[in-house]
């Protein structure tokens, strides 16, 4: 599936914010990493300087569907272009399947969908390189 790809291991060796490889309850920190780029129709919607919001959330295996607390979360800033992230998440299992969701946020709160904003997302296993995460859908 495009978007796709699998990668190495974080080569920082470190969870958010610092520190050990390892989150409590002895999960590891793992990487995801790639971009986020307005796809060639919403190009005009994504200005230089606007926020986006980079949300990774385990799939459960049983039901196909993302779970509902994120395992990892950025805040990014909108360039000319695409913009390049790294994400470390802590999953159950470095096989873990993970959706990762980004939305353009006009208003600045992260937990705000408003008409307008645009977003897109894609599905890869952990650990995750070369990520091309497309913002393909404006929410109405």
């Amino acid at each position: 599936m495009p978007g796709e790809l699998e990668g190495g291991a974080n080569p920082h060796g470190a969870a958010m914010g610092g520190g050990s490889p390892h989150a409590a309850g002895g999960e590891a920190a793992i990487t995801i990493e790639g971009t986020v780029e307005p796809s060639p129709a919403l190009r005009g919607e994504v200005k230089a300087g606007d926020t986006i919001y980079l949300v990774a959330k385990e799939i459960d295996p049983a039901t196909g569907e993302p779970g509902k607390l994120p395992i990892g979360i950025d805040r990014l800033e909108a360039g000319a272009g695409a913009v390049s992230f790294s994400l470390s998440v802590t999953a159950s299992g470095t096989a873990a399947e993970v959706l990762v969701t980004a939305r353009v946020d006009r208003d600045g709160e992260a937990r705000s969908r408003n008409p307008g904003d645009v977003e897109g997302s894609v599905k890869t296993k952990l650990p995750a390189g070369g990520v091309k995460l497309i913002l393909d859908k404006k929410v109405e």
